[in-house]
């Protein structure tokens, strides 16, 4: 297809816990933008649970048309969702296609563009228009977030990236602003298991009010208080590189400049140091700061920093608050 036949963008929606992700939230933001400039219909496709019941909630945050399918889908498997979303571009034409680069969409991002022969940037930081060439700008950080590139598809159509959570802000809903729902119907592909998946507990770390993130001040043996803490304020664990190179973690909870990027209400680093790649990829109301000294990066931005070893102190913490409770 030509690229004059392609018009306008489609947001690939996710669902969690009966309601649309708050990283979709943030994608439609960004895409809204991008539909105001370059013209055309901002679609909304969203497939899952009460699906068609949460179309008008995207309608509210900017899209003109959302394409709802109520199906039984975990939220994480990206492959039976392939062919379905392939059909709807296909469909739906549009110029640019976005998702939010959680587990599913950063795996469905490069099926799609596989599928339908087009390129495809993952993980971006942000999202920018060139408006001349019609040409999504897509920016990414490299070399350990050190360097920035930006990323262009020059012919084919659609444009496909994904966009970290966090890296957008959710704009304020208009619920005066009309839009259409329309019923999606869909069949997932076979041969996924779908009844083995099970979300794990507690909040996502991209959409968690409270974040407590580990560091290498953390020794491997005091490691649980982490986790521990983190469930005492009903918040979701994230860890600095230092940790996750320490094997106090995994990859997939590293907040940093090449990892995820959080927006917490409430932020608490235990033994972090606040190196610059840690820090940009934090954007919290409130910080607290658990350090052995005041002069560490984090201690010094921090709005309380509380001085001593970081896991007695976290122990102080997490039974102080407990008792406040009960």
């Amino acid at each position: 297809m030509s690229q004059d036949e392609h018009r306008g963008v489609l947001v690939v929606g996710e669902i969690l816990d009966g309601e649309i992700r708050t990283c979709t939230l943030e994608l439609l933001a960004k895409a809204r933008d991008i539909t105001d400039r370059l013209g055309g219909r901002l679609t909304l496709a969203l497939i899952g649970e009460d699906a068609e019941a949460l179309g008008e909630t995207g309608v509210h945050h900017g899209a003109d048309r959302v394409l709802a399918a109520d199906v039984d889908h975990d939220g994480f498997q990206a492959t039976p969702l392939v062919r379905p979303i392939a059909r709807v571009i296909e469909d739906v034409m549009p110029e640019i296609v976005l998702l939010s680069a959680t587990d599913m969409g950063r795996d469905l991002a490069p099926m799609l563009g596989g599928r339908l022969d087009t390129g495809v940037a993952n993980e971006c930081v942000d999202l920018d228009l060139d408006v001349s060439d019609r040409r999504l700008l897509a920016k990414r950080h490299v070399y350990g977030g050190e360097l920035e590139e930006t990323l262009v598809t020059p012919s084919s159509m659609p444009q496909i990236a994904s966009l970290r959570p966090g890296a957008a802000r959710v704009g304020f809903p208009d619920e005066m602003r009309f839009g259409d729902v329309e019923t999606l119907e869909v069949s997932l592909d076979e041969g996924s298991d779908l009844a083995g998946t099970t979300q794990g507990e507690g909040p996502s770390l991209e959409e968690a009010d409270v974040v407590v993130v580990g560091g290498r001040g953390v020794p491997e043996d005091g490691w649980n208080i982490v986790e521990e803490l983190a469930e005492t304020l009903g918040g979701a664990v994230g860890a600095t590189r230092g940790a996750v190179h320490g094997d106090r973690a995994g990859e997939e909870v590293l907040v940093d400049a090449t990892g995820l990027t959080i927006q917490p209400r409430l932020y608490v680093g235990v033994g972090v140091m606040g190196t610059f790649d840690h820090v940009k990829a934090v954007d919290a109301e409130w910080t607290v700061a658990i350090t052995r000294s005041g002069e560490t990066p984090l201690a010094k931005i921090a709005d309380w920093a509380l001085v001593g070893d970081p896991v007695d102190v976290a122990q102080s913490l997490m039974e102080n608050v407990t008792e406040r409770r009960s």
